[in-house]
């Protein structure tokens, strides 16, 4: 497909590797509707992303859906003016219980899709000036769970319970839950500095990821979960019991304590809403040990499948809403674009050879600076990314830089300026 000079530039933008867990099914659909649609991963442990880096600077006024608001921001802001693209969310976990659930990080969008009406409520209540902003979308990552069978036969063979633990475990809580062979302990994906060899002798401890949680989950007769989005994900289609101890989380665990707190009046409240869980749902520790020692569902709590408003919001349709909702603003926004000025290229030429300056000289470029580097992007036939790292270099050669290097060497990018004062 031939692109128009005009068209917007639709990108899903990942900081993180599990940010394409939510962002691959709705990058898969909208490219039914708009095929040039891209899927990038620029993440700390990315070792060639040249290439990506150039998608992200040479498009000229892209959409960019992320669903890490906090470090997409920032990396963007490396690498573009804020003004030059429009930034839409989605959201990585349903669980609304963590505190960035409710944060002024969701203020850096433009556009943001809630996975679940008490999301878009609570959002639109605490930034009402922005309400127009949030909008109800769905939540494709629990779509992997759809092709497992809702299991309900009393009839079970082999007993396989599975117990879903966030971020943030301590090792010194798991160890003290039963060591058996039909119990498999599932960790968060983040949980890397927890080293899981020798914990049990017959009990399975294993990281979650894309493979092996799906299987793992679709072969369990009775799954227990924390305040995991995960937990959550899984409960329409296994029978899920819910745990809230706070014991078993390190000192800066994300979800405040009072939460996790049975005496307290705020224990099993979402924060920055009215809604809060009723403690029949909860499991205690000493029910959660007993169920796995005896392999039997807790006798006094009831399975989360029946407490719909903390389950996702899934499209009933054979469609993601949000991908169709998204692929709508890119229309919209390419009407805009037809005869707009400000996206001018060399307005973002000038933005870019200003940041440049103050980053690597501390100062605003003068008019002469402008000039002459706005006429070699113009003219230059080398890729933006080289063009405007050349750019860089040149400032970071100059005698003036040299004079700046002690501050420079604070601040971003870091230059090496070994090789250039030895000539």
């Amino acid at each position: 497909m031939k692109k128009n000079s005009d068209s917007i530039d639709l990108i899903f933008f990942a900081a993180e590797e599990k940010d394409l867990m939510s962002l691959r099914p709705i990058w898969e659909e909208a490219c039914i509707i708009k095929n040039d649609a891209q899927l990038i991963l620029i993440s700390k442990e990315s070792k060639d992303c040249v290439k990506e880096l150039e998608t992200l600077i040479t498009s000229k006024f892209p959409v960019i859906v992320c669903a890490s608001p906090g470090r997409s921001v920032e990396m963007l802001n490396i690498i573009r003016p804020r003004w030059s693209y429009i930034l839409i969310g989605v959201e990585h976990g349903i669980s609304p219980f963590k505190s960035f659930t409710h944060s002024e990080a969701f203020l850096t969008y433009d556009y943001y899709f809630a996975p679940s009406l008490m999301w878009l409520e609570r959002l639109q209540r605490l930034y009402p000036e922005e309400k127009l902003k949030f909008r109800l979308g769905d939540y494709p990552k629990a779509r992997e769970f759809q092709s497992i069978e809702n299991d309900t036969s009393d009839d079970i063979v082999d007993l396989n319970i599975v117990v879903i633990f966030s971020w943030g475990l301590r090792r010194e809580a798991i160890i003290t839950l039963p060591d058996m062979e039909n119990i498999t302990y599932l960790l968060h994906p983040s949980q890397t500095e927890l080293n899981i060899d020798n914990f049990f002798n017959k009990a399975k401890i294993i990281k979650s990821n894309d493979i092996v949680t799906k299987e793992i989950l679709g072969n369990a007769n009775l799954v227990f979960g924390d305040l995991s989005s995960l937990t959550f994900e899984i409960a329409p289609h296994r029978k899920t019991y819910l745990f809230i101890e706070r014991e078993f989380y390190i000192e800066n665990y994300d979800i405040s304590n009072d939460i996790m707190d049975r005496n307290s009046e705020n224990f099993g409240k979402a924060p920055a809403s009215d809604y809060q869980i009723d403690q029949a749902f909860v499991v205690s520790k000493e029910d959660l040990i007993r169920s796995l020692e005896n392999g039997a569902p807790p006798e006094n709590n009831r399975p989360l499948d029946q407490e719909t408003k903390l389950l996702p919001a899934i499209n009933k349709d054979n469609n993601i809403k949000s991908s169709l909702s998204i692929v709508d603003i890119v229309r919209e926004n390419e009407e805009k674009l037809k005869g707009s000025s400000i996206q001018d290229y060399r307005v973002s030429s000038i933005t870019f050879i200003h940041d440049a300056y103050q980053k690597i000289l501390g100062r605003a470029p003068d008019p002469g600076g402008i000039k002459h580097y706005v006429e070699f992007l113009s003219k230059t036939n080398q890729p933006l990314l080289v063009a405007a790292l050349s750019i860089m270099l040149d400032l970071a050669k100059s005698k003036e830089a040299k004079q700046y290097g002690e501050i420079l060497d604070r601040t971003w990018p870091i230059i090496d300026f070994s090789p250039f004062n030895s000539r």
